[in-house]
């Protein structure tokens, strides 16, 4: 299976918001708001994703996931974070970073702050 296609299964076997991102930007499009997301959104925006490659993919982690995202060139750290860091089958990433997101499930739910879910 592609890498695109294990992230766009990931989202919909963990229910996560796929969030539309602007190709070489991480910022959603200026239009999108969580707030008023449904659903039947969810849907289009993963076959939007399927239809069109040129679209990055992100997500809005909520409950309990979370997303460790590894910004950073340095192969080193790349080892070791790939020794220390729990293996998991969720991650995607940039073709020149393929995964560099890795998705946990928590034990529970995590607190947030005012970083909480906007839905």
């Amino acid at each position: 299976m592609d890498h695109r296609k294990n992230s766009i299964e990931m989202l919909r076997y963990t229910g996560l918001i796929p969030v539309k991102v602007r190709p070489g930007q991480k910022d959603p499009f200026p239009d999108w708001d969580p707030r008023r997301v449904n659903q039947e959104d969810h849907q289009n925006t993963l076959q939007e994703f399927q239809n069109r490659p040129e679209l990055n993919i992100g997500a809005l982690f909520a409950g309990r996931f979370v997303d460790v995202d590894i910004e950073c060139d340095d192969p080193v750290l790349h080892q070791a974070l790939n020794y220390f860091l729990p293996k998991t089958p969720w991650t995607w990433g940039r073709a020149s970073s393929r995964n560099s997101h890795r998705v946990y499930a928590l034990n529970e739910d995590f607190d947030r702050g005012k970083w909480g879910p906007v839905l």
